[in-house]
């Protein structure tokens, strides 16, 4: 499968700053599939799903079922 679509980068946003964009992303009639966030902290990604379940904005978040651990070398 080719990559197609559109990469917007946001910086400096806080979690509700992301659910409110991707609401306006999808109240545009962008597919929620097609959207993909990425963040720095894993607990913040955690944050911003628990958001969206609270705004009723479906999606996938795919570390929900196991959480990551820091191992050392």
């Amino acid at each position: 499968m080719d990559a197609c679509g559109h990469v917007k980068i946001v910086r400096g946003v806080d979690s509700a700053g992301v659910v409110s964009l991707i609401s306006n992303l999808t109240a545009e009639g962008i597919d929620p599939s097609g959207i993909c966030v990425l963040a720095r902290k894993h607990s913040l990604l955690g944050k911003i799903s628990r958001m969206l379940d609270d705004a009723q904005i479906c999606h996938t978040y795919i570390g929900r079922q196991t959480k990551l651990t820091r191992s050392e070398s």
